[in-house]
């Protein structure tokens, strides 16, 4: 029989073996894929300063990465996209509608108000996430 090597292993040295335990963080709260608890580990681990969220792809903002933050931690968070806008999501969220590109994606954030870097950049547009 052959061994199977692991990718990865829990016995990594240092900060390799924090980031391979974060799946043991994971938990859904409103992200698709139980993000919620790795962002919330994330955050521990390294602290925050501005506490501003933005996430690109929100569609109607219901089930975003960055929503645990802005109900439940007192974040602000700016959600794009393409199709939807300025649903009554939570006071300290916006849905601004935008077609966000690489090329694009500097303007449209200063547009929305954006000047400094957010704490957060969550990006799941599906065709044109890796930049």
């Amino acid at each position: 029989a052959v061994e199977r090597v692991r990718p990865w292993s829990l016995n990594a040295p240092g900060e390799l073996a924090w980031v391979m335990s974060l799946f043991h963080r994971e938990r859904k709260v409103f992200s698709q894929n139980s993000e919620d608890g790795v962002i919330e580990a994330i955050f521990d681990q390294f602290g925050h300063g501005n506490m501003v969220a933005v996430e690109i792809g929100a569609e109607d903002g219901s089930e975003v990465n960055t929503r645990n933050l802005f109900e439940n931690h007192g974040w602000r968070s700016f959600l794009l996209d393409g199709d939807n806008e300025n649903l009554a999501l939570h006071p300290n969220a916006t849905l601004h509608r935008h077609f966000v590109t690489a090329d694009n994606i500097a303007e449209k954030l200063r547009a929305i108000g954006i000047m400094d870097p957010p704490d957060l950049l969550s990006v799941d547009i599906d065709y044109n996430d890796f930049w």
